[in-house]
């Protein structure tokens, strides 16, 4: 969620170029974008604040509408784009689709009642807030109107904090537009009070778009609530909030931003009119301190040796290892150079386990024997496609043919393989790309395209011989 060595644009952009009015100047979409994941949140935040205020920053070159950055996911994996606010055909680039953001809105959500969950968090603050002697006038959807009587927001709870600030608590169970976050952040700023977002659930390596708009322009704090954290404001008569930050630190010469949570009581946290934030642990000040602070001389990472020391320790174990402190220490390890691991090691066994067997023809990790029976556990997989596909690639590499066929007495691997070619290009067996860097490390000839474009000859000769 911080910085990357890929830039985070969409390839070939509609809109490749912006203009920015204050300044004249034209800027490349990609250059603007850049690789620093939370400074675009905040600049994704930033656009349409501006957007709002009719003051934008950034305007689309050719019809000179205000633009703003919008994401397009897939697979996991985060790429921003420039989309035009409004879109009237004028312009070559088209960057939106056939339906406005309030008809999408519309059939999204009109006619539907209030989902059970989401009343329940209500009830879990409300309730939350009434055990603390520092909130009082605790309402719930009561409209908030604006200065100029013609605005008006109605939060899910407001109440008042030592009787001076009213705040207002935002459930979130799902997505919501970033124009909405932006235009409440206006609104409770030109109120003088303060929104306070809440989620249910939160699940760091696969955030929703909705929590990274929240967490990295909320000093990389985000909060949740539950029946736990209800029971936990009753026993410490305060609203208790279940909170996630980020934590730098300094590993291998490098700032790594590291997760962190605790239960946090709303009379510890900081509160930001100006900057619409609420948070506990402050991020900013922290990275700033380590970006000043002399960094001790670190010798860099031996590769080499990490390469070497993570396969030994991997191929030690006869089952998954457990996500213990060696495991931890390998992720940072990883994570200080660049490259993504998942938090748990069941996340990447079957792919890991595979690839270790094919290049060293026998079952690693696992209670199976040979090499074929790791081949039949793949191909088996049907909550993860994506690691076949990878793993044909490593017995061609580490040339298994042989083997394979020798140890396939019953003929089922050959029939199977058969069939599984038919189908093998499917987006189905698409391998998970946000692992690719951790392949290419562990197996750089893996992930040679040239192997890949081989096996992809391979089926298609065999194909056309048996259609």
């Amino acid at each position: 969620m911080s910085s990357t060595n890929h830039n985070l644009c969409v390839d070939n952009p509609q809109i490749d170029e912006v203009f920015e009015l204050e300044t004249g100047e034209y800027y490349k979409a990609k250059d603007v974008i850049g690789n620093d994941y939370n400074k675009l949140i905040q600049l994704r935040m930033e656009l349409l604040e501006q957007i709002n205020k009719d003051n934008p920053i950034y305007r689309c070159p050719m019809c000179h509408v205000a633009v703003y950055l919008a994401c397009n996911r897939h697979n996991d994996d985060k790429k921003f784009y420039f989309k035009h606010r409004v879109e009237d055909g004028n312009c070559p680039a088209v960057t939106r689709g056939s339906l406005s953001k309030e008809q999408i809105q519309a059939i999204k959500y009109n006619g539907a009642k209030e989902s059970p969950a989401h009343i329940r968090m209500k009830e879990i603050i409300a309730e939350s807030l009434s055990h603390d002697p520092d909130f009082s006038g605790v309402e719930i959807e009561k409209v908030i109107k604006g200065a100029d009587r013609k605005s008006w927001r109605k939060p899910d709870i407001q109440a008042l904090w030592q009787g001076k600030l009213r705040v207002a608590f935002e459930v979130q169970l799902s997505t919501t537009f970033l124009d909405v976050i932006a235009q409440r952040r206006l609104f409770y700023k030109a109120e003088n009070s303060l929104v306070c977002w809440i989620f249910k659930k939160f699940d760091k390596e696969n955030a929703l778009m909705t929590q990274d708009d929240i967490f990295h322009n909320n000093n990389q704090n985000l909060f949740l609530a539950s029946e736990d954290t209800l029971k936990s404001s009753k026993q410490n008569k305060g609203l208790m909030l279940n909170c996630h930050w980020h934590e730098p630190t300094i590993q291998n010469n490098k700032i790594v931003d590291v997760w962190n949570s605790k239960y946090v009581k709303f009379k510890e946290l900081e509160c930001d009119l100006n900057k619409q934030s609420i948070y506990y642990f402050d991020h900013k000040s922290e990275k700033d301190e380590l970006t000043v602070k002399p960094k001790p001389l670190l010798v860099e990472i031996d590769t080499e040796d990490l390469k070497e020391r993570f396969e030994d320790w991997w191929c030690s174990h006869n089952e998954t290892p457990s996500n213990d402190d060696d495991w931890q220490s390998f992720r940072n390890e990883f994570s200080s150079e660049d490259i993504f691991i998942p938090e748990y090691p069941f996340q990447i066994e079957h792919l890991l386990n595979g690839l270790y067997s094919a290049k060293y023809g026998k079952a690693i990790g696992s209670k199976q024997k040979k090499l074929i029976e790791v081949a039949h556990l793949i191909a088996n997989l049907r909550n993860d496609f994506s690691v076949l596909q990878t793993f044909r690639v490593a017995l061609l590499v580490y040339k298994r043919a042989s083997q394979i066929k020798e140890e396939d007495k019953s003929g089922k691997w050959t029939k199977r393989a058969n069939e599984f070619r038919k189908h093998i290009y499917d987006d189905k067996y698409k391998r998970n790309m946000k692992l690719d860097d951790l392949v290419s490390f562990l197996f750089p000839s893996v992930m040679n395209k040239e192997m890949w474009n081989k096996l992809k000859a391979i089926d298609d000769k065999h194909i056309l011989k048996n259609p």
